[in-house]
């Protein structure tokens, strides 16, 4: 999320705020056949953020879950979702979630009583409300995660390759240290750092 976003009352709502449902994370859990019920639980920090109940057809899919507006009594819910089918070049079939508005998906969002693809809720990627600093910081956590510490090199990568990561490391905190006292100059003029 990019600093100050918060505060913007016109800042889009990321797909990273809402629970949403893929074909691929059900059949990854093995949750796939017709005819059968199931649940799907989220959470954030072990506790329980949502669940939706949802049964599988031939042809679609029906969501029901119980939505509780700000201070409200809670709502029983019922979606039905069509599949959309596309042919392999190898054989087979892809199946998509069809949305209400005709796109093919591989994603669906629940925000309230809807159950609709990113562009039907108008959800921006966290990506996209990132400023320059957030995605410098984004960019060095990605690049630092193939390392366990910027020390010592991990058991099996090359040496080459190892201080190639360092280097990139040292370009990307130097860029950020330059972003950032910029930013200072510009936000108290006069000071030095």
């Amino acid at each position: 999320m990019g600093r100050g976003s918060y505060c913007r009352y016109n800042a889009k709502i990321s797909t990273e705020d809402l629970l949403s449902v893929s074909l691929a994370d059900m059949k990854r859990h093995g949750a796939v056949k017709p005819g059968i019920g199931y649940t799907l639980k989220w959470s954030r920090g072990g506790r329980q953020t949502g669940a939706i109940n949802y049964d599988l057809a031939k042809d679609s899919m029906t969501f029901r879950y119980t939505n509780t507006p700000y201070g409200g009594p809670p709502v029983p819910v019922r979606v039905v979702i069509q599949y959309a089918f596309t042919a392999c070049h190898y054989g087979g079939q892809r199946k998509w979630f069809k949305c209400g508005c005709g796109r093919s998906v591989v994603r669906l969002f629940i925000k309230g009583q809807r159950v609709a693809c990113r562009h039907c809720l108008n959800l921006a990627y966290g990506s996209q409300r990132e400023d320059l600093l957030d995605r410098l910081h984004r960019k060095i956590e990605k690049v630092q995660s193939r390392l366990k510490d910027c020390q010592s090199k991990p058991k099996g990568m090359h040496w080459q390759t190892f201080k190639e990561i360092q280097g990139k490391i040292y370009r990307l905190e130097s860029l950020k240290w330059k972003v950032l006292e910029s930013e200072y100059a510009r936000r108290f003029p006069g000071m030095t750092f």
